[in-house]
């Protein structure tokens, strides 16, 4: 979010605030808005719905906006006594020899910090290490956002000496019941069943050649246990590390490549030109990692 500081949804909502708490009374309609600001419509809609829910505006159809006279009365004066300070600060440092970026990138490291400080880092908890970061790349590419993994046993200990309220805590049900035995509240998302559950392999032939690419040498062990069963009924199942996937020269051909799709993302040079894959997220919870969009 800091980052976006001077994206254009951002300054278009700078201007219109700098316009209601300088008293103007009425706003434009989104059409005109994105016209007059030379932003698109959707910007416009979005920041004049920001503007309503936080009780600067109320909106009307084919109208327009009407800035709200609680908001005039009880911010006008202090918004004008605020700039006049502001100014005389300013024009101090420009005596000083600072130029105007100057001073405006102080006031917007200012904000980077002071948001910092109010958000809540971002905790992902998982059982093993290596599905503890393939969740965590999934995680930060969703979200956009950094988040700390850390695997159970030291999330339990390192959560005993931290304040809970400052973090939000994901995890996976396979977790959630030690966390809640410690009352340590934490946002659970279903991962992705077993690789049987979501394809259908009874379209393929038992000596149809099928590859699973693993995160690492661990998962891969990992994995080559897990699905026994299913590697005797097709005898050219085989379990290949990312790590052999990069040191391999050779284009990987077969009729299934199973693939994470967090790693196809990251090595994409790599699977470009490989045919018949099939992409899998670590979780298999749209909706649970919609809400979590929302709440970050």
């Amino acid at each position: 979010m800091l980052e976006k500081v001077f994206y254009k949804t951002y300054l278009l909502k700078f201007l219109l605030l700098d316009r209601i708490l300088s008293g103007e009374e009425y706003l434009l309609l989104a059409e005109e808005v994105a016209a007059n600001f030379q932003v698109n419509l959707n910007t416009a809609k979005k920041v004049l719905q920001e503007l309503k829910e936080e009780g600067y505006i109320k909106t009307k159809k084919r109208v327009g906006s009407k800035v709200l006279p609680e908001i005039y009365e009880r911010k006008f004066a202090g918004f004008q006594q605020l700039k006049e300070e502001v100014e005389a600060l300013w024009n101090k440092y420009n005596l000083q020899g600072f130029l105007d970026e100057e001073i405006l990138a102080s006031v917007v490291s200012l904000l980077r910090d002071k948001r910092s400080a109010q958000e809540k880092a971002i905790l992902f908890v998982d059982r093993n290490s290596d599905e503890l970061w393939l969740g965590k790349m999934e995680l930060e590419e969703h979200l956009g956002k950094k988040v700390k993994a850390l695997l159970l046993k030291d999330a339990l200990n390192f959560l005993k000496h931290q304040d809970k309220d400052k973090s939000l805590i994901i995890t996976t049900y396979y977790c959630l019941p030690q966390l809640q035995k410690q009352n340590i509240d934490s946002f659970p998302l279903k991962v992705t069943p077993r690789i049987e559950e979501i394809l259908d392999f009874s379209l393929f032939s038992r000596d149809a050649r099928i590859v699973i690419i693993c995160f690492s040498e661990q998962r891969k062990l990992r994995l080559k246990s897990r699905y026994k069963e299913l590697a005797q009924s097709y005898k050219n199942l085989t379990f290949i590390s990312l790590e052999e996937i990069l040191e391999s020269k050779n284009c990987l051909k077969a009729d299934l490549i199973c693939c994470p799709k967090v790693i196809f993302n990251k090595f994409k040079h790599v699977f470009i030109h490989m045919q018949n894959l099939y992409l899998y997220s670590r979780f298999y919870d749209q909706e649970g990692l919609s809400l979590l969009k929302k709440m970050v």
